[in-house]
C-alpha cells in the first residue's frame, strides 16, 4: 500500500443534516475486536469471529486519502435508525464505494501491499496466491464481508480458499489443494504481525476458510 494513503477522520455534526447524503455514505470496516475494545464503546458494530465490524459515514473520498465519520449509537438516534437498517445501508454502499480488487501475488507484489512482500518470503509464489484489497487499497480487508467478492474468486479458480488477513487493508487468500498445514500458516501469520505489522494495521493473527460448496466463511480454530 502507498504509504500515503490514510483513512482520516472528521467530525461534522452538519453533515448529517441531510438524510440522503447519510444514507448513500455509511460504509463498514473491519478491525481486530479485542484491540479495538475502548474505541468501540458507545458505537454501533457487529462481531464477526474475532473481528468487529464497524461503521463510518464517508466525507470525503480524494485519490490518497479517505476522510469518514466514525459513526456512534448518538449518530443512530440522531438519523433515526437501528443497527439493523444502519447494516443494510452498509451492505449495499461499502462494495459501490469500494469496489473489490483482486491480484495474484505476482500482480500486487508490483505495487507492494501492505505484509504481502513479507507473506511472499514464506510462501511459494504462485498463481494460487491472491491479494483481495479494493480499489483504494484503504482498510480493504472490508471485503472479506463483500458477498460476492471471495465467492467469485473461489469460483473462477473452483477451488475452497485459505483466507490470511495481511492487515486491516488487505487478506490473501490461497487456493486450497487438500494438504494445507493450518499450523504452519497460523505461525506465518502471527511472524509477519509481530514483525511487519504496525499495531494500528493489525487484524489478526487467525486464519480463515471459505468453504465453496456451502458459500461460508469459517474461522480455522
Amino acid at each position: 500500500m502507498n504509504p500515503k494513503m490514510k483513512g482520516k477522520e472528521r467530525t461534522d455534526s452538519n453533515y448529517f443534516m441531510s438524510y440522503e447524503k447519510v444514507k448513500q455514505n455509511i460504509f463498514y470496516r473491519v478491525v481486530n475486536y479485542e484491540k479495538n475494545i475502548g474505541t468501540l464503546e458507545g458505537k454501533p458494530f457487529l462481531p464477526f469471529f474475532d473481528l468487529a465490524v464497524t461503521f463510518y459515514c464517508l466525507i470525503e473520498s480524494k485519490e490518497e486519502n479517505i476522510y469518514s465519520i466514525h459513526l456512534t449509537n448518538e449518530h443512530l438516534t440522531h438519523i433515526g435508525i437501528n443497527i439493523k437498517t444502519l447494516t443494510d445501508w452498509a451492505s449495499e454502499n461499502t462494495p459501490r464505494l469500494f469496489p473489490v480488487k483482486i491480484n495474484t501475488m505476482e500482480e500486487a507484489l508490483g505495487g507492494i501491499v501492505t505484509g504481502t512482500k513479507d507473506i511472499n518470503t514464506s510462501l511459494e509464489l504462485s498463481e494460487s496466491i491472491y491479494v483481495i484489497t479494493n480499489d483504494k487499497g484503504i482498510n480493504g480487508a472490508s471485503c472479506l464481508l463483500y458477498q460476492t467478492a471471495v465467492k467469485y474468486l473461489a469460483d473462477q479458480i473452483e477451488a475452497n480458499l485459505y483466507i490470511l488477513p495481511s492487515s486491516i487493508h488487505e487478506i490473501i487468500a490461497l487456493r486450497d489443494n487438500g494438504n494445507m498445514d493450518k499450523a504452519a500458516l497460523r505461525r506465518m501469520v502471527a511472524e509477519v504481525n509481530s514483525t511487519q505489522v504496525t499495531e494500528e494495521e493489525f487484524l489478526s493473527n487467525n486464519i480463515y476458510f471459505y468453504n465453496r460448496e456451502e458459500e461460508k466463511i469459517l474461522e480455522v480454530l
